[in-house]
């Protein structure tokens, strides 16, 4: 049974990292856990400094960031209530490093963070550096969102979408997907993205390829999910994986996607090749598993 007892929801006192705070905050209450906020402080640097610090000013800055840095997190949670706990850490280092670290402590089932801390223009085309590396070094699930505040709180997830590639990975993410929709007691879908076509060719045509190929995937959802007990509607289609899983969330009315992430070189298999566009191009958040 999916339980999420600890969330780790990175900070860095964005908007954008406020609103991934609140959805992660909704969730918890869902679940009964206890929230972790996590500013990573960038080390000092002096390299284009006029002068040489004095060696016993360093200490006593760092803790004045250290001191100034705490404070602000205490800020943020009397505005965060959450019945079952929310505390704050404040580490100093390189963010990527940090966050993954302490997601992978074996402290955590998951992680909620937001795409970047910057602003609204460059959310729609991009995914932080931060963020990028954590999705790909992350041992446990990672929900994130370019927009979590337009997104429905988690109390609401009541239709989920399931994208899978038929790779190692497919049975892990959908028994994870099928294990979130019986928790939430939500309808679910699995959606599948074949390579696009080119409807130029007449081979295609002529010799029925296209309604054979279908067939074939059909054949191998039915038997995915005949494998892991799930009763789902299917959704297959032709096209560029970004946005067949988010036109399907739409259509769906989708409240998450759960996709995986592994080293398969098949469609939505590989983390850096499509599931960054899926995350970018979702109205969702996208659970990456």
């Amino acid at each position: 049974m999916l339980e999420l007892r600890r969330i780790l929801v990175p900070h860095d006192f964005s908007e954008a990292a406020g609103h991934a705070a609140r959805y992660a905050c909704q969730l918890a209450s869902h679940f009964g856990a206890e929230v972790t906020l996590l500013h990573v402080l960038a080390p000092l640097h002096f390299e284009f400094s006029m002068t040489e610090p004095v060696g016993y000013k360093v200490p006593q800055w760092r803790e004045q960031r250290l001191t100034h840095a705490r404070g602000a997190m205490a800020a943020l949670l009397t505005e965060l209530p959450l019945a079952g706990g929310i505390r704050y850490q404040v580490v100093e280092g390189d963010a990527a490093q940090e966050i993954t670290g302490e997601a992978n402590s074996g402290e955590y089932d998951a992680v909620v963070m937001s795409t970047l801390g910057a602003g609204t223009i460059r959310r729609m085309f991009l995914i932080g550096s931060v963020t990028s590396k954590v999705l790909h070094a992350a041992e446990r699930p990672v929900i994130t969102s370019a927009h979590f505040e337009k997104c429905a709180a988690p109390a609401a997830w009541r239709r989920m979408l399931c994208a899978v590639d038929f790779g190692p990975q497919s049975a892990r993410v959908l028994c994870w997907a099928a294990q979130a929709a019986r928790r939430f007691e939500s309808e679910l879908w699995v959606a599948h993205a074949a390579p696009p076509v080119d409807d130029e060719a007449d081979w295609l045509h002529s010799d029925g390829w296209r309604e054979a190929a279908m067939d074939r995937l059909k054949e191998r959802m039915e038997f995915l999910k005949h494998s892991m007990s799930v009763d789902a509607a299917t959704r297959i289609e032709f096209g560029h994986v970004a946005r067949v899983i988010s036109d399907n969330a739409r259509e769906v009315g989708a409240d998450v996607v759960v996709l995986g992430r592994g080293e398969s070189q098949d469609l939505i298999g590989r983390l850096r090749a499509n599931a960054y566009d899926v995350i970018r191009q979702c109205p969702c958040p996208v659970v990456s598993v």
